[in-house]
């Protein structure tokens, strides 16, 4: 039996006086300590994926089960990282976790929810910055804290939203080795929602597309055999990361090409006669006020001299 099971789910929006289809038809099937990577365009339909799979939104039709549960709502036995870090900016690191592990488990001692707590500090590299608040880190750091944040609810699933689609491209390297490293020593069941192709494919052990909206479906699923731990100056050069990221680059390209359709629209235009460019009209004759046809009027001034 699958850990986390998706079968026919789909899911629309209220737009205007009618609906659109986000998600069409998604079924996935995910084995226990696995790590899947989701890639697609923004907009694609992968934020409301991983929000049906944390119970923050229903499906329309199908179902999504964890462990043979149904998914109903938000649970203590799913973690989320979100890209925009969510941390409380008036707590410390520590306080952000620790009042995490207060919420999930309330039954345990002191002196086991601070161990806890200072256990993930640890392993996420922050335990020098335990007393400093959000608006004293990195974006790097805050992020490591927010992953540190979802560990330390010892979730069974571990769902990632774009987690380091904020960051610079030394950061974020550095970032999705800790990812690799942690997931190596913790063997969380992984989720992962990326527009990167290259980080997907360094991180998971599978990759699938998902394609361009609206009525998003997933692609192929690619396994990614490269063995761990990965480097990443010699995964690009291998044929199993090309064949890899070219059969994902010609689903998204695909699906983004049938997307696009011909619209026929009459325009009406404003009944607005354009100003004469002509001579007359040229600023250095300094006038203040444009010359169309219906402007000129043929008048007889009289003069008494």
């Amino acid at each position: 039996m699958s850990f986390l099971k998706i079968s026919g789910v789909s899911k629309s929006f209220a737009k205007g006086s009618g609906k659109v289809e986000i998600l069409k038809d998604i079924n996935l099937e995910i084995q226990k300590g696995e790590f899947v990577a989701l890639v697609g365009y923004s907009g694609s339909g992968k934020t409301t994926l991983i929000s049906l799979i944390s119970g923050l939104l229903k499906p329309d039709v199908g179902q999504v089960t964890l462990n043979g549960s149904t998914i109903t709502g938000p649970g203590p036995d799913r973690g989320v990282v979100f890209q925009n870090y969510s941390l409380l900016p008036w707590l410390t690191v520590y306080q952000n976790i620790h009042l995490a592990v207060e919420q999930v488990f309330p039954d345990w001692s002191a002196e086991k929810k601070d161990k806890h707590t200072l256990d993930h500090i640890a392993m996420v590299s922050l335990s020098q910055a335990r007393d400093k608040k959000p608006k004293e880190l990195s974006g790097g750091m805050r992020q490591r804290v927010a992953l540190a944040r979802a560990l330390a609810m010892d979730p069974q699933l571990l769902l990632m939203d774009e987690p380091l689609g904020a960051l610079d491209a030394l950061n974020r390297a550095k970032l999705q080795d800790e990812i690799s490293a942690i997931w190596a020593q913790a063997q969380k069941t992984v989720v992962m929602i990326t527009n990167d192709i290259d980080e997907g494919i360094y991180l998971a052990d599978r990759i699938i597309p998902l394609s361009h909206g609206p009525g998003a479906t997933l692609g192929p699923s690619i396994p990614i055999n490269l063995p761990r731990p990965r480097s990443r100056l010699t995964m690009t050069h291998t044929e199993e990361f090309k064949e890899a990221k070219l059969q994902v680059l010609e689903f998204l390209l695909k699906s983004n090409s049938q997307k696009k359709t011909s619209v026929a629209k009459t325009l009406t235009l404003p009944n607005i006669e354009p100003e004469d460019l002509g001579r007359k009209s040229f600023p250095w004759n300094r006038r203040k006020t444009p010359i169309r046809k219906t402007e000129i009027k043929n008048e007889t001034i009289q003069i008494e001299t």
